[in-house]
């Protein structure tokens, strides 16, 4: 039984060394930890515990994004109402003012009508006029005042008449004696003065148009105003011989 087993040891070595001897074995450089551990690359794990905090520090973000653009809208929006406001202001001073000054310019239209409407009065207490004094002054008064010309065409045209050699008929005796119109004739012929010319002979043109018979034309004015100029010593003379036998 010893040599049984002597053998059997004896086999086991020598199929040890043969294994040692036919393996190549390849021998690894050996390295130091520490220097391994300084050579990799450190592969930190990532701390999921603040994921929390970043989405809340995001949403806290992006809301605060939106309130600041909404705000900005909302200034915007402020800021032209505030224009439309400040244009509706200033419009309405715009019309104050107008209203203001309109009512100033009324009340100096007023005051000038009135002052008007004395001189006109007093002008009309004086009808007729008898001299060429009088026919000056209220010549000179109607160039010089185009409102009081206004207001005699206006006084002359509610004089009125049945047919248009009436009314200015009408007209002439109103405003003229017919001692005073024996100085005129229509153009100034037979060396007399020159109605033609006279502010009032344009006056009773600007009568006519205002009254019915404003369709008539110039030849038919002309020739009734000359009819009652050249007349006029006729008519005075006529007068003169009723008083007389009166």
């Amino acid at each position: 039984m010893n040599d049984y087993g002597d053998d059997e040891s004896n086999n086991a070595a020598d199929n040890f060394k043969h294994v040692i001897n036919s393996s190549k074995m390849v021998v690894l450089p050996t390295t130091n930890n520490n220097e391994k551990k300084k050579n990799e690359t450190p592969n930190p794990a990532i701390d999921t515990s603040n994921y929390s905090y970043i989405q809340q520090d995001i949403s806290s973000s992006l809301l605060q994004t939106a309130n600041n653009e909404k705000f900005q809208k909302t200034i915007i929006n402020y800021l032209a109402f505030l224009k439309v406001e400040v244009c509706k202001i200033s419009n309405r001073q715009e019309e104050l003012f107008e209203l203001f000054n309109n009512s100033q310019f009324s009340r100096s239209l007023t005051a000038a009508a009135d002052e008007s409407n004395f001189e006109i009065d007093y002008f009309v207490s004086n009808w007729p006029i008898s001299d060429i004094n009088g026919i000056n002054y209220m010549e000179d008064k109607m160039k010089s005042d185009n409102s009081f010309q206004k207001l005699i065409v206006c006084e002359l045209a509610r004089t009125g008449g049945k047919s248009l050699p009436n009314m200015i008929y009408k007209i002439l005796k109103k405003v003229f004696t017919d001692k005073v119109l024996t100085e005129y004739t229509y153009y100034g012929l037979r060396n007399k003065n020159n109605f033609s010319i006279l502010s009032i002979n344009k006056a009773i043109f600007e009568a006519i148009k205002k009254s019915k018979f404003k369709s008539c034309c110039d030849d038919e004015v002309i020739t009734a105003i000359g009819k009652w100029l050249t007349s006029a010593k006729g008519r005075l003379e006529k007068k003169t011989n009723s008083c007389n036998n009166s």
